[in-house]
């Protein structure tokens, strides 16, 4: 992709052992949000949340600068329960956030209306990420569950969601294979 599109491809993984190829630069921290010492994520192997510890992390204005880049073309974020105060925190910064499309998997496994420590800042948590975005003029064009981690919990009703959301066109149809309700249908 990056030789054919002329491109830079940047992978960022605090966990995982260098990845060398000459197709992108990876970096070893994650993406955090306000205060930096805070790992905590929802350990898909455990089941359990989690904590990095050691882990370097920084967060989106920190990495675009350290980078030279003021606009992303693609922003795809897969951080198992992180992703909510990260995006928090990149709201809290900037009024927009400085990319065209944003492939996200928002990892529902860490909300809970009962627990005062929730990684995603409970239901306010997501009600303040989804009018951010929506307020930001992205709108939604693929939508699907993570397998991977909405069957280990079934009791609990929660699941992962894999959502890829532009700016544009508001004729753009939303695309999924799967129907995700819980009401029945008639």
């Amino acid at each position: 992709m990056a030789e054919q599109f002329d491109c830079e491809i940047h992978i960022f993984d605090p966990t995982s052992s260098t990845l060398k190829d000459s197709r992108w630069a990876y970096h070893s921290y994650g993406l955090g949000g306000a205060d930096l010492q805070v790992t905590k994520y929802w350990n898909w192997r455990t089941q359990k949340p989690d904590d990095c510890q050691g882990c370097p992390m920084k967060n989106l204005p920190q990495i675009m600068e350290e980078l030279g880049h003021s606009w992303i073309d693609i922003l795809k974020i897969d951080i198992d329960g992180a992703e909510w105060r990260s995006f928090h925190y990149i709201y809290q910064t900037w009024n927009h956030l400085p990319a065209n499309q944003l492939q996200v998997e928002l990892t529902g496994l860490d909300i809970s209306p009962t627990s005062k420590d929730s990684l995603a800042g409970g239901f306010d948590g997501v009600y303040q990420f989804w009018n951010n975005i929506l307020q930001d003029g992205y709108q939604m064009f693929q939508l699907e569950p993570n397998y991977g981690t909405c069957n280990y919990r079934p009791k609990e009703r929660s699941v992962s969601l894999e959502y890829a959301l532009w700016r544009g066109n508001s004729s753009l149809p939303v695309t999924t294979n799967h129907l995700i309700t819980t009401e029945t249908q008639t």
